[in-house]
């Protein structure tokens, strides 16, 4: 039977993925008393086919039993009941669906390759990596350039939607032994990673870089296996 909270909204999520982590950040900081259910994606239990058929994370069942799925809808779930998350003009909201087309088309990709894809080309990733990072710094700009986070002074879902890509970055460039990736004359880029890595709700959202490098690298080894 499947595990749930049924008085309030239980999130489904795992310590080692991305997706997750937007969805635990996003919930956490609209305020949402929920419960927390963590799933081992490497052992699924029987019963999580019931809340999601895919068996993938994150997922929330709402009290009424309705579940939804995709870390972007929940993440708009959790910025329309605290409009606080939501960018306040639809200029900033334009901005928004703009800089989340990017990441999923350009940030994306990348962590896929430098997380789970192949050694030889770790190499390769990461300049391009350096380059996401530099458009990164420049659309920070354009959009706003003297401000903490991607609209200036509060945290919104264009944030939570980059943040555990963008952590991921470093993480791979690191745990690759890759040279680190230079931010000279990126300031923009660099206020924005140091605020949102100091996030309570961000560092709630894992356990350990360690363990997300471990969990990563078991899974490369299966898929290499599948072969």
């Amino acid at each position: 039977m499947a595990q749930f909270n049924p008085d309030k909204p239980t999130l489904y999520s795992s310590r080692i993925c991305p997706f997750a982590q937007r969805a635990v950040i996003a919930m956490t900081e609209a305020g949402i008393d929920y419960e927390d259910v963590f799933v081992d994606l490497f052992d699924k239990p029987d019963w999580y086919s019931q809340i999601h058929p895919q068996g993938l994370v994150p997922a929330v069942r709402l009290p009424g039993g309705k579940a939804l799925t995709e870390s972007q809808f929940i993440v708009y779930y959790a910025a329309d009941i605290s409009e606080k998350l939501y960018p306040k003009s639809p200029v900033e909201r334009y901005d928004t669906r703009q800089l989340m087309d990017y990441i999923d088309k350009k940030v994306m990709p990348n962590y896929y390759k430098i997380m789970i894809g192949p050694v030889e080309d770790v190499a390769a990733v990461r300049e391009d990596m350096q380059i996401r990072i530099r458009e990164l710094d420049e659309k920070l700009l354009e959009i706003n350039p003297d401000g903490i986070y991607v609209h200036g002074d509060s945290l919104t879902i264009a944030d939570i939607y980059l943040l555990p890509l963008i952590q991921r970055y470093y993480l791979g460039v690191r745990k690759h032994c890759l040279p680190a990736l230079d931010e000279t004359g990126l300031e923009r880029f660099v206020k924005w990673k140091k605020a949102l890595f100091e996030l309570p709700s961000f560092k709630k959202s894992f356990d350990s870089e360690d363990d997300i490098w471990t969990a990563l690298s078991n899974l490369k080894k299966r898929l290499d296996a599948q072969k």
